[in-house]
């Protein structure tokens, strides 16, 4: 390990003068999750064959999705996948 830097953590160093008008000056950007869903809706093989590609693709995991979902419509289900993304504020 570089000498420099393991004192550097052992030792106080004395504050540079300019470290605090660094800080003000350029703060860390906020961040923020987002909460996303996708859904895939169709008949119970064709929703189950779109999350097997999805999965061979490498986009999610099979398990990740929600179990299928009756939408309502005859012959028709939906399943879920959540996910969170961080993003910037502006």
């Amino acid at each position: 390990m570089n000498r420099t830097l393991r004192r550097s953590f052992v030792e106080p160093q004395p504050p540079h003068e300019n470290a605090l008008q660094t800080v003000v000056a350029s703060p860390p950007p906020l961040t923020q999750q987002e909460r996303l869903r996708i859904i895939i809706v169709g008949t119970s093989t064709g929703v189950t064959e779109t999350i097997h590609t999805l999965h061979r693709r490498g986009f999610a995991e099979a398990g990740d999705w929600s179990p299928l979902l009756p939408t309502g419509t005859a012959d028709e289900v939906m399943s879920i996948l959540t996910r969170h993304q961080r993003r910037s504020l502006p």
